[in-house]
């Protein structure tokens, strides 16, 4: 298991979601944060717990929507298959840009997605509702070569986490 705060913080919402209970470390830590907060050795809880903006680098919860934004477009680029990757991610930016031009200016408000909407669609939606999507076929062609961040794969949220 990797010891990033964010997966820290994942762990201890795991366990409140099942009920079960929270992980040693994952516990420590916390308590180790919220010890080093309330002391005033951090201005805030989140950088208590490691989750804030340190050193130009994303926040936790940046970093949790963008891994959250390519484990949905690596799932639509699967589903472009029977091309070689390049090729799929030329086809993959033609959907986005369909998406973006015919589908997004009236689905982003929605709260849940049309009826038979193509599966395709579905995770450029969901996507989309968590950041930008890539605008290049090398930027996409990179992202579904690249590795999931957490270590844990793509299927490491639950089912409620990983809607929205």
């Amino acid at each position: 298991m990797d010891h990033r705060p964010l997966d820290r913080l994942l762990e201890v919402m795991e366990a409140a979601r099942c009920g079960g209970p929270i992980p040693a470390q994952a516990a420590e830590w916390l308590v180790d944060g919220c010890d080093q907060y309330l002391e005033g050795q951090a201005d805030s809880i989140d950088r208590a717990l490691g989750l804030g903006r340190l050193h130009g680098q994303p926040t936790a919860a940046t970093q949790y929507r963008k891994d959250r934004r390519n484990h949905h477009l690596r799932c639509a680029f699967a589903l472009c298959g029977g091309l070689p990757p390049w090729a799929r991610a030329g086809k993959l930016l033609k959907e986005i840009e369909h998406f973006e031009e015919n589908f997004w200016p009236s689905w982003r408000w929605l709260d849940e997605l049309p009826p038979n909407t193509s599966e395709l669609r579905t995770h450029l939606w969901h996507a989309r509702r968590l950041d930008r999507l890539p605008k290049s076929q090398g930027a996409l062609y990179r992202l579904t070569k690249s590795t999931v961040t957490d270590k844990r794969g793509p299927d490491f949220l639950s089912a409620e986490a990983m809607k929205g």
